[in-house]
Parts: structure tokens; C-alpha cells; sequence
């Protein structure tokens, strides 16, 4: 059975972009930094298991980071 990627579009990663900047200011955190990738790679993997909207996105984000 062949796996089926989730093609990133410009509009996705600006849902992505918008949700991490929305945590991260909240939890003033740098833009760079071990916890700043760290918030990135968590709301890019949330995004593929399916949080496509962004105060969704972003909800679960700060519950989970």
C-alpha cells in the first residue's frame, strides 16, 4: 500500500508560521533557540496529523509544548 504525503503549500506553512508565532509570543520565547525549534517541529508535525486550521493548530500547540 503506498503511503500518501501531505504536500506543504505555501498557504500551510503560513497556518504553520502564524500558530508557532502565536505560542511563541505568548510564551515569550526567542525566535531562535532549542525551544523555539523545538515549538516549530511540534506545530509542523501537529499540522500533518491534521490540525489545519489555525486556533486549532495553535490550541493544541500550547497544550502540548
Amino acid at each position: 500500500m503506498a503511503r500518501h504525503h501531505k504536500v506543504l503549500t505555501p498557504e500551510h506553512l503560513n497556518i504553520v508560521r502564524r500558530a508557532f508565532e502565536r505560542v511563541r509570543c505568548q510564551r515569550r520565547l526567542p525566535r531562535r533557540g532549542a525551544q523555539a525549534e523545538r515549538l516549530a517541529l511540534k506545530a509542523l508535525d501537529l499540522f500533518k496529523a491534521g490540525y489545519i486550521r489555525e486556533a486549532a493548530l495553535a490550541r493544541t500547540l500550547r497544550q502540548e509544548a
